[in-house]
């Protein structure tokens, strides 16, 4: 058991700085905190939930474009009128 234990540390002691950054994004992104740092500790499932977040990022950055987007288009379409 203490073998299964020691081989896990390595793994853990690596996911941690990814876990400090999720601490940010989810902050960032008003997303549960507690659980994205969890997630990202957890090793195996971290590898599935990093996935979930690039593209949670990218897609919010998508829309976010978007609003922007939108707004400038109606700022512009008021300007010329």
């Amino acid at each position: 058991m203490e073998a299964l234990f020691t081989a896990f540390v390595p793994i853990i002691i690596l996911t941690v700085p990814f876990a400090i950054g999720n601490f940010f994004l989810a902050r960032a992104l008003r997303q549960s905190i507690p659980i994205w740092v969890i997630l990202s500790l957890i090793p195996f499932l971290n590898y599935l939930f990093f996935i979930y977040v690039t593209f949670f990022v990218a897609i919010h950055i998508v829309r976010s474009l978007q609003r922007i987007s939108a707004a400038l288009d109606v700022s512009a379409g008021a300007k010329s009128s």
